[in-house]
């Protein structure tokens, strides 16, 4: 990659001749399957996902089902009562233990099964609606791997919720619970749901609470005031061609003229950009090496008024006092209008 850089890169950054442009500039490769998830930088076609994300809403969905799960069992021990006389006398007819436990378990199975039915065509539902709010085009491919998977998911949550009120249900004694037609649940049972409840509601609060905060998060960053005003404005970018650069007064004028449009500026970065470009800025007294890095930013005629930025001192460039803009540094044209 250094060669590459060394034959087809003009010149050095600096243009002294004697520094090599790949001992200024560097690229870095990234794995075409690591693309959406992982890509960082700026200039992509499209916006990215966000690993972090995925993870994040993996890990809700986890503790919802483990919910779920915690749920279940706790309902099906608490329940234990009222099948006790019937795992007896199953026993008593002769089935053994083993195949009471795969009975519940293919109960659990069975209901996860139909849940999962359930719940799929619930999404079918509300995924158009969803995809209206994140304004994306997801779809449940049914002809994918994704159903299997699904499937195979649903099995295993079924016997993970099942196994433990099928070893408890499957212990039932006959003689004792024929006689009193309860269950003798064990105190270590008991303790163990209890420990379940406690776990169940810990989850549920959690995410409440972390629902909660990022609602807040979500309207504080909405409310915020980032001391200029973004609504209905209209922004066109990348226009870095030389018609473009080279007319750029006129392309100003032709929207200024178009109806409903209040003002139109122009700027080398739109306000709110995490893009930016930094310069050295120091007074006659500092020394270099006091000097200070700031964000710096072309813009155009008008830009503080098409973007109500309150100036705390000094004046906006103005044409009636000889103010001269590079208008060929200024690529973006911001544009405003009332409805």
């Amino acid at each position: 990659m250094e060669s590459f850089i060394d034959r087809h890169y003009p010149t050095s950054l600096s243009g002294d001749p004697d520094i090599k442009p790949s001992e200024e500039i560097s690229f870095s490769s990234l794995n075409i399957k690591d693309v959406h998830l992982k890509a960082s930088g700026f200039g992509d076609k499209k916006p990215f996902g966000d690993a972090g994300t995925v993870f994040a809403f993996a890990e809700v969905a986890v503790l919802i089902l483990l919910i779920a799960s915690f749920n279940f069992m706790n309902l099906s021990t608490a329940k234990a009562t009222q099948r006790a006389k019937e795992v007896s006398l199953r026993k008593v007819m002769g089935a053994d233990r083993k195949s009471l436990i795969i009975q519940f378990i293919g109960e659990a199975i069975l209901l996860t099964i139909i849940s999962l039915i359930i719940g799929l065509a619930i999404v079918e539902i509300c995924l158009p609606y969803f995809n209206d709010i994140i304004n994306l085009p997801l779809i449940l491919d049914y002809g994918s791997s994704d159903l299997v998977m699904l499937f195979i998911l649903a099995i295993m949550l079924g016997i993970f919720a099942g196994s433990y009120p099928a070893f408890i249900l499957s212990a039932f004694h006959p003689s004792e619970n024929l006689k009193s037609n309860n269950s003798t649940e064990s105190k270590n049972s008991i303790n163990f749901r209890t420990s379940l409840v406690i776990v169940q509601f810990t989850i549920s609060i959690t995410l409440f609470m972390a629902t909660a905060i990022i609602y807040a998060q979500m309207q504080y960053a909405d409310n915020y005031d980032f001391g200029f005003n973004k609504e209905n404005t209209l922004t066109i970018r990348n226009l870095r061609s030389e018609t473009v650069r080279n007319n750029l007064d006129v392309l100003r004028d032709q929207f200024q003229k178009t109806p409903n449009v209040t003002n139109v500026t122009t700027s080398s970065l739109a306000p709110g950009s995490t893009m930016f470009v930094t310069s050295n800025v120091r007074t006659p007294e500092m020394t270099a090496d006091q000097s200070i890095v700031i964000d710096t930013r072309e813009v155009g005629y008008d830009f503080f008024k098409t973007f109500d930025i309150e100036i705390l001192n000094g004046r906006t460039y103005a044409r009636d006092r000889n103010d001269v803009v590079s208008s060929n540094q200024l690529y973006p044209v911001r544009t405003s209008w009332t409805n």
